[in-house]
């Protein structure tokens, strides 16, 4: 079974080389050879894999306790929160080997006008609860903006689905460096996925004030990007849900003209603001 994303079995949620899991907001971090025995048995589900296989996928360096899987798999039961005598993820078959037994849950197609999905690295990191308070704040200013007829929500690590609907997706990035928290966000239209706005947040973990202003700044910038794009669609140069779809190609297509006069203003403009400021990021990226 090939993975392209998380798998998720009720509240348990296995990264798709399954080097962690998530559940409950709690990271459980995984051995080089609990994950491999973890790969070959959910990748294999329901099927029946006998212990010779499963030691074939142990790295042969590893220890004599770490070969032995009866111990691994106890090991894994106990990580995932799983009983030998009443399994929910890995079932015993007496003398032959284990079966993986859980199904994945369905995905619950989402429907908002933004979503803020956090990405923490596969390992996590020491500041999960200043990264929290961060994205905790930039969804409560942000949906103070839009209003409550626009719903803002945060999904951890989310990936889109041809089910979802929503308008946009602000992916914020954290990454913990030499005791510092680095954090980038990235305003998407979609489901085009168009970037509309970057941000490079300037965060002192030793000041929770920073996370405020920061927040601030953030959220006004992208109101301000949400607010553009209407002000597009109202002068024909974005594409309203509600035309139909003969005129909102049309309108798409005459964006791909070089003769179109905003975009040649707007390119102008960033060469300008590229000449003042090189090292800027938004202008860059734009």
């Amino acid at each position: 079974m090939d993975k392209t994303q998380d798998l998720r079995f009720g509240d348990l949620i296995l990264d798709e080389t399954c080097l962690f899991a998530r559940r409950n907001g709690q990271t459980i971090q995984f051995t080089r050879n609990e994950r491999a025995l973890l790969l070959v048995l959910t990748r294999n589900p329901h099927r029946l894999m006998r212990r010779g296989r499963l030691l074939d996928e142990v790295a042969s360096e590893a220890d004599v306790s770490d070969r032995n899987i009866d111990f691994l798999v106890n090991r894994l039961r106990t990580k995932l929160g799983d009983n030998a005598k009443s399994p929910k993820y890995i079932a015993t078959q007496y003398g032959e080997g284990y079966v993986w037994i859980a199904t994945p849950s369905p995905a619950v197609p989402i429907d908002a006008f933004l979503i803020i999905g956090p990405a923490f690295g596969p390992q996590g990191h020491p500041f999960s609860q200043q990264a929290a308070s961060l994205v905790d704040q930039l969804r409560d200013m942000i949906a103070a903006s839009v209003g409550v007829s626009h719903k803002v929500v945060v999904a951890e690590n989310w990936s889109p689905a041809a089910t979802d609907r929503l308008r946009y997706f602000l992916q914020v990035s954290f990454l913990a460096d030499n005791g510092q928290l680095d954090c980038a966000a990235t305003l998407r239209e979609m489901p085009s996925r168009r970037i509309a706005k970057a941000f490079r947040l300037q965060l002192d973990i030793t000041d929770a004030a920073s996370f405020t202003s920061e927040a601030t700044r953030v959220s006004d910038g992208v109101i301000d990007a949400v607010l553009q794009a209407l002000a597009d669609a109202s002068t024909g140069l974005g594409t309203p849900v509600d035309e139909p779809l003969e005129t909102r190609l049309h309108k798409a297509a005459s964006l791909l003209s070089v003769s179109n006069p905003w975009w040649l203003a707007s390119g102008e403009q960033l060469g300008r603001d590229r000449k003042q400021d090189p090292l800027n990021a938004d202008v860059a990226l734009q």
